[in-house]
């Protein structure tokens, strides 16, 4: 008997993608049945849907502390892909950051019921699968946005929850019992909280193509060759490009991969243009702010430390920098911080404040997750209950040069890295 714990993505209050279906509200349909089948094979489950949560980071706390309070073997999230309205089929697939076996069995039984296998891929941007304390896998059923994905969904709904099912648990399942037939649950209508925000101009579609056979594209956290790998791309798979940068002589494009929903945010990464195929115009792009952080100040008088990149050595009074929690390889792209005195562009000589790993803050656009930890009162990933929202660090030379002293509020971007 194998002890499995299963959620659904998002939350009541926190939507998913929507098109032809509701993420939210099927993909709690599908934990559900998967869950049923499980049971009546043997096995344990015990399922959680968010009914509480009112922010994409709260959701995603909320969620994760729920798995790593069960007793279990594996850590399941159902969620639905979307990319773009359209009539074609665009398929299953299952995202993983070590159970790429399991992820790649679990695509392949749901393709069995007629979806395209778009395979087992690796993510290792999504807070879900980086903070379960088991082994995680995250589905993605199919396309919300896809009639004929979801034409077939509904056509085959038993049928994709034992796929799921017989896919994590190794059994046959025997006889299987019906789901009833639901009603859907439309989601809360509550009034906006915020002004309606101006949507920019339409992305291009980008095609990976011209890779040997066994090649993966990398995706990268800036535009550089020594930059953090942080997912990777097949032939015919499909980005969405939003700009591009020269490093050299070398032509990178800015992209989002997989799908912008199951963060909340736009999961964004750098690509060579030399593999991929874009449909349109593309503009050069400049990197976004990141307003209203508060910044405090390191490393002087009293407070030098040793630096977590070994080439910086020392921090002291005397050194200029930031730091941020999410640790580059290789070069490092250079910040530029704005404050209440003006701007300056500076390296970053260290790891931090709080935490050591949040990309969807450092490479998207995401709110720090020490904001989220300091309200609630919960342990940063350096163990420490944070005592502030610091977002980013500032040397001392950099704090005058932008007009923090001790604490201030900063906005900061990255400049596009150096070859």
């Amino acid at each position: 008997m194998t002890a499995f714990a299963i959620s659904s993505g998002h939350g009541l209050k926190v939507r998913g993608a929507s098109g032809y279906l509701d993420e939210v509200n099927e993909a709690r349909r599908v934990v559900e049945q998967v869950a049923a089948y499980l049971r009546q094979m043997g096995d344990t489950c015990v399922t959680f849907h968010d009914d509480t949560s009112t922010s994409q980071n709260q959701n995603l706390s909320t969620i994760v502390n729920w798995h790593n309070r069960q007793t279990r073997s594996l850590d399941c999230s159902i969620h639905f892909n979307a990319y773009q309205t359209t009539s074609k089929a665009m398929g299953t697939e299952c995202l993983y950051v070590t159970q790429q076996s399991m992820a790649a069995k679990v695509a392949a039984r749901v393709a069995t019921v007629g979806f395209i296998n778009r395979g087992a891929k690796y993510r290792s941007d999504l807070y879900f699968l980086n903070n379960t304390s088991k082994p995680a896998i995250l589905d993605e059923v199919c396309f919300v946005d896809s009639q004929v994905d979801a034409t077939l969904y509904n056509a085959q709904f038993p049928a994709v929850c034992q796929a799921i099912a017989e896919a994590i648990s190794g059994k046959t399942l025997e006889a299987p019992v019906e789901p009833p037939v639901e009603p859907p649950v439309e989601p809360p209508v509550e009034p906006p909280t915020e002004p309606p925000v101006t949507e920019p101009p339409a992305p291009g579609v980008g095609t990976v193509f011209g890779l040997s056979a066994g090649d993966q594209l990398n995706i990268r956290a800036a535009a550089a060759s020594s930059a953090t790998i942080i997912g990777k791309a097949d032939n015919n798979d499909l980005l969405t490009i939003v700009g591009w940068v020269m490093n050299g002589s070398t032509k990178w494009l800015k992209c989002q991969w997989g799908d912008s929903h199951m963060t909340g945010v736009a999961v964004w990464g750098w690509c060579s243009a030399a593999y991929v195929r874009v449909d349109g115009d593309i503009p050069p792009t400049e990197n976004e702010w990141h307003g209203g952080i508060t910044a405090t100040v390191f490393g002087g008088s009293g407070d030098e430390q040793a630096s977590a990149y070994p080439d910086v050595g020392r921090i002291t009074g005397s050194t200029r920098g930031v730091a941020l929690p999410y640790k580059w390889q290789g070069t490092r792209p250079k910040v530029e911080v704005l404050g209440p005195a003006g701007s300056v562009t500076t390296d970053i000589v260290d790891l931090g404040p709080w935490n050591t790993n949040d990309p969807d803050y450092c490479l998207a656009t995401d709110r720090p997750l020490a904001e989220l930890q300091y309200t609630t009162r919960t342990r940063a990933q350096n163990g420490q209950i944070p005592s502030n929202d610091a977002g980013i660090d500032l040397t001392e030379p950099i704090a005058r040069a932008v007009g923090v002293s001790g604490k201030g509020k900063v906005s900061w971007r990255l400049s596009v890295p150096v070859a």
